[in-house]
């Protein structure tokens, strides 16, 4: 396993790992046997500080810099397979000095096929076969407003810090949000902050370019 270099590697690890995950019975995954590589790509500034890798479309529903606060930069990364049938896509993780989010949203045919995802990628998260990221175990739900099902991992990264990975099914849709701390478990009411401003940009997504004025920036949230 290739692991890339600097100081976000471990978090950019986890949140490669955790977020694409993928649907499907526990008993339909497979050992692990592809080779992970995580790597930094190219990546330009979107509007508001927004994650677009070279090559890829800009998504409008998914977070951007602004929407966490000042002090918020992109990182472009690859997120790689864990579970299949996930698939390995390009994508940007939001970091400060000491904390990383990385957001994917994923389609499923209907809200139940969507709901059964949620706990599918809440299975391979804690597949012990999977332990060389960090151990992981699942956290007690807590009440995400606009959702159908949520669940939330918690994995004590092998490269050190915390992750709080909350995945949620909202219609046909599953958004899974990553917040990793470098100092120990991030704070709950932080985490929960950003997954309310991630639905909230999830159903409020930002318009065209010059049609309308720019996002309210939030309050800070860390």
């Amino acid at each position: 396993m290739q692991v890339i270099r600097g100081t976000r590697a471990p978090f950019l690890a986890a949140a490669c790992a955790l977020l694409m995950i993928g649907a499907g019975s526990a008993d339909a995954v497979e050992p692990p046997s592809v080779n992970f590589t995580f790597r930094f790509v190219p990546i330009s500034g979107g509007p508001d500080g927004c994650p677009t890798p070279a090559g890829s479309t800009f998504d409008p529903r998914e977070l951007c810099a602004t929407d966490l606060g000042a002090g918020w930069y992109t990182i472009g990364t690859v997120f790689v397979q864990l579970c299949p049938p996930a698939p390995t896509v390009t994508g940007g993780v939001l970091a400060t000095s000491n904390m990383d989010v990385a957001e994917r949203i994923h389609a499923e045919p209907d809200p139940a096929s969507a709901v059964a995802d949620v706990r599918a990628r809440v299975t391979c998260a804690l597949d012990p076969r999977f332990s060389f990221i960090g151990v992981s175990r699942e956290l007690p739900a807590v009440a995400v407003s606009g959702t159908a099902a949520e669940a939330q991992v918690i994995t004590d990264l092998s490269g050190g810090g915390v992750e709080v990975s909350t995945i949620v099914a909202i219609g046909s849709f599953v958004l899974a949000v990553g917040v990793a701390d470098d100092v120990g478990p991030p704070d709950n009411a932080v985490v929960l902050r950003i997954v309310n401003s991630a639905i909230d940009r999830f159903e409020n997504p930002r318009q065209p370019a010059g049609s309308v004025p720019p996002a309210t920036v939030p309050a800070p949230i860390a």
